[in-house]
């Protein structure tokens, strides 16, 4: 960070301080929790999902029953004017939630927490994702700095957040700002903040809800969307405790209390997927309401070869989408190779890795073998949900969708663009908005960080204008 920029934080710093008043006149008015209140990885692949225990749907069955006993009454409403039409969007997740942690203080931050160089953003990049045909930006933020960081902080977090909302709305999208706790280096991550609905974490959480729901409620109508908190549990029924659709439910009452017309968002477990989304009941909620699902299926595809992904996905290169497009052949020559150059780096992966990936490749192939079709059934989980309980689809948004790009040593066939093209005619298909998973990044439309280029093939499979993907233009 310059000196300029040091200087201004300072400076901004110690207006805040000396403005202690006025901080404490917005925790009063913001943060005042409802007097009616007494107060990691991706998902896993389908086939996983699908096989649940005896166990795992006794507690589901039972958790569900609790959701049904204690709900309230459905009112019927009438869908609002107000709602946002998200057609075609990208997640920038750089700019507030890849937040910088203290090495040497637990659950602590760096000041200012947002501020490397790929949290900034220009002017220019900007006009150039409205012109490839974006209408809407999803804007995650991790929620920890705000939780941990001073009253004076806070508040400069916060003037800085409405700043980048205000600066995207100029830019000509619409906003959908998801609250983003991370998952990891952190004391504030969902499981965290749930853990205890009556602890002070979840308090101060609800609280942060309450404050952005007073800091954007005036915005103009169908321009912005708050969505409570990004794939708050893995499972898509909680066995261990309350259950998220029960806290949830209880979140969203609380908000919509503090700003009866600000549209907000819901999602289901199960990482925010399809299966967690239709456990969700839409009659617990009024038509000022949109809903979000993410989608990163076949799982072992789209997560590949990463180091950070669950095995036997990291022991995995070279699957190909559609899979009659590739063979297994292939496919475990080069996990083969993968799992060399992994040991090369100094990563050696246990002794059965390779037997593990076999096994995952073969179910590719041999039983699961998604295509177009196999994807079109998976959105269907949504679809009939939706029908069932008279959702229109231009309310449900895929809020997460992407594959990562392959380690440079495997060759490419193609199948990363075949599988965003197909995900993007699904979902149109199915009458959803969609956002791809990122900006930035090994997902990412942009995948230089210094020339910030556009990647003409992703643009393309996303069914955007190319032409203004040209660095020259």
């Amino acid at each position: 960070m310059s000196r300029s920029q040091k200087t201004s934080w300072r400076y901004r710093l110690l207006l805040a301080v000396a403005g202690t008043v006025t901080v404490a006149a917005l925790a009063v008015g913001l943060f005042k929790p409802d007097p009616r209140r007494s107060f990691v990885a991706k998902p896993p692949s389908t086939a996983e999902t699908s096989s649940v225990s005896e166990a795992q749907s006794t507690a589901e069955a039972r958790a569900i029953g609790e959701v049904q006993t204690t709900a309230e009454t459905p009112v019927a409403a009438a869908v609002s004017t107000n709602l946002p039409v998200f057609r075609r969007g990208i997640n920038l997740s750089r700019q507030q939630s890849f937040s910088r942690r203290d090495p040497d203080r637990q659950g602590a931050y760096l000041w200012p927490p947002f501020s490397d160089d790929l949290a900034q953003i220009s002017d220019s990049e900007l006009e150039k994702l409205r012109l490839l045909g974006f209408d809407f930006i999803r804007l995650p933020v991790d929620a920890g700095p705000f939780l941990a960081e001073s009253k004076p902080h806070e508040k400069i977090l916060l003037e800085d957040l409405k700043q980048l909302v205000g600066r995207l709305h100029g830019a000509g999208f619409s906003v959908l700002l998801d609250v983003h706790p991370a998952i990891y280096s952190s004391v504030w991550t969902p499981k965290d903040i749930l853990a205890d609905p009556k602890g002070p974490k979840y308090e101060r959480y609800e609280a942060f809800l309450l404050t952005l729901a007073g800091l954007f409620h005036d915005l103009p109508a169908k321009t912005f969307a708050l969505e409570l908190m990004n794939e708050p549990q893995p499972q898509c029924v909680n066995p261990d405790g309350e259950d998220w659709t029960v806290a949830q439910k209880r979140l969203y009452d609380v908000v919509r209390a503090k700003a009866p017309d600000l549209p907000l968002v819901l999602t289901g477990g199960c990482w925010s997927s399809a299966d967690g989304l239709v456990k969700v009941d839409p009659g617990m909620f009024d038509g000022n309401t949109l809903y979000d699902f993410h989608f990163y299926d076949p799982y072992p595809f789209t997560h590949q070869s990463q180091y950070w992904a669950s095995p036997p996905t990291r022991y995995l290169a070279g699957l190909s989408y559609p899979a009659e497009s590739g063979s297994p052949e292939r496919t475990i020559e080069l996990s083969r190779q993968h799992l060399a150059r992994m040991a090369d780096k100094g990563d050696p992966q246990p002794s059965n890795a390779l037997a593990k990936a076999k096994r995952e490749i073969r179910h590719y192939y041999g039983s699961l073998r998604p295509d177009q079709a196999y994807l079109s059934r998976r959105f269907d989980v949504v679809g009939d949900w939706a029908k069932d309980h008279g959702i229109s689809p231009d309310r449900i948004v895929v809020g997460e969708f992407g594959a990562v790009r392959l380690q440079d040593y495997t060759p490419d066939d193609g199948s990363r663009l075949r599988w965003l093209k197909d995900v993007r005619i699904v979902a149109e298909q199915h009458g959803f908005g969609w956002s791809l998973w990122d900006y930035l990044g090994g997902f990412g439309l942009v995948s230089d960080y210094k020339t910030r280029d556009i990647d003409a093939g992703m643009a393309g499979a996303l069914g955007l204008d190319v032409s203004k993907a040209d660095p020259q233009d």
